[in-house]
């Protein structure tokens, strides 16, 4: 199948991107904008994470001047051993942050469509709500990990617990959108379809990995403060970078990663010291690693060897992903996997899929989570989860609840 590729203005590039985060493909940072809709041209199934490297020769049978512009997406779950599907959308719609648009169909095919923009209007009425497990249930399993840390050989793990619900209307996923990148404007808005049928629609502050012209970035994010009233950057600032049990959360994160990394890559350089990623309720500890990619090694190929990190996870990965098995009470799916996109020469980027709301009609589920380790306080941990849902919980105008 050829590909055609051409401009399209700024209004139909606002339908486009309309269209994607309600029923399709979608990853925008900044000014960088990757989105598809309509039938599927091309789909890989993957039994596993370990399928996805493979799933380059999905752009196979694929040509044009248009293909070298073709994205294909996914969505990870957070086990690596779930089922997920590779898709290339029928038409898409680039932006390079240069400023100019293009719209990539298949040779013969148009698409205009100027429909009017779907008027998001007033937010829906909450019907039902519980937290799984409810905040003193977290509570405790948190304090059953304290323990468990402190008896062998896991240095960290990551517990998540969920907020399910109900609104009296379908849920617009593209007004999400909209609000979520008006609250978080420094994070990357991602919205896709996930294997059980359900859309996940976020707002991701955290880089898992991408590579460009050979150069391989990640922007781990570990150990985090509240923000919430606090005008004075000054003061989390230095709580945070005092903060043992937070730097050790950090590192074991950036360390697990950079080994990762050196299997794959050339060189790999990390920054000495943690930068403050401040968000709308939340600051993290972040660094910025980056290497040389090896000859041959797609940004598929890292994806398969670093997800999930222990920002999401824990350390040993095997022996943390037991004890998650163990104490959450609901399997994360989707979340705390990886999203993102990639082309035919193996470059592309993909983000952690956290601050991301789960929707179907009128229903939604949230999920949050905490760094543990073995000095971690079961309340403390319990309210960040609290925190970390906040922004998400706005953007269905929920605002905070208790």
């Amino acid at each position: 199948m050829n590909f055609h590729v051409s401009r399209v203005s700024d209004i139909l590039t606002a339908r486009a991107v309309e269209l994607a985060t309600l029923s399709g493909w979608l990853v925008r940072d900044g000014e960088m904008l990757r989105c598809g809709f309509g039938d599927p041209v091309a789909v890989r199934s993957c039994e596993s994470l370990e399928d996805l490297p493979g799933a380059i020769d999905i752009f196979h049978g694929l040509s044009g001047d248009g293909r070298d512009l073709l994205s294909a997406f996914a969505s990870v779950p957070f086990d690596r051993f779930s089922k997920f599907q590779v898709v290339v959308p029928r038409f898409q719609v680039i932006s390079d942050g240069t400023g100019g648009n293009w719209l990539v169909t298949p040779e013969g095919e148009t698409w205009d469509d100027r429909s009017q923009p779907l008027r998001s209007g007033p937010f829906p009425k909450q019907i039902s709500f519980l937290y799984s497990p409810p905040p003193d249930g977290f509570a405790a399993a948190v304090a059953e990990a304290v323990e468990r840390l402190r008896e062998g050989s896991l240095q960290k793990v990551v517990l998540a617990r969920s907020c399910r619900g109900e609104l009296s209307a379908e849920i617009n996923t593209a007004a999400i959108a909209t609000r979520l990148h008006h609250l978080e404007p420094t994070c990357t808005i991602y919205a896709m379809p996930t294997s059980d049928g359900r859309r996940f629609t976020g707002a991701s502050p955290e880089l898992l990995v991408s590579k460009f012209h050979g150069v391989v970035r990640c922007h781990p994010l570990a150990g985090t403060v509240s923000t919430k009233g606090m005008t004075d950057t000054s003061a989390y600032t230095k709580w945070l970078r005092g903060s043992p049990k937070n730097l050790v959360e950090h590192r074991i994160v950036v360390e697990e990663i950079v080994s990762h990394l050196h299997e794959l890559c050339d060189s790999v350089n990390a920054t000495d010291e943690p930068s403050i990623v401040p968000l709308r309720s939340v600051a993290h500890l972040g660094t910025e690693i980056s290497g040389t990619a090896n000859a041959g090694v797609t940004v598929l190929d890292l994806v398969a060897s670093l997800h999930p990190t222990p920002a999401v996870g824990g350390l040993p990965r095997e022996a943390a992903e037991e004890l998650i098995r163990e104490l959450e009470p609901y399997q994360r799916g989707s979340y705390a996997g990886a999203v993102g996109w990639f082309n035919s020469a193996g470059e592309g980027a993909w983000w952690v899929a956290i601050r991301g709301i789960l929707t179907s009609g009128s229903q939604f589920e949230v999920w949050a989570g905490a760094g543990i380790v073995a000095d971690s306080d079961p309340i403390a941990e319990r309210e960040e989860t609290k925190y970390k849902m906040d922004s998400v919980l706005h953007a269905l105008g929920l605002g905070t609840l208790n």
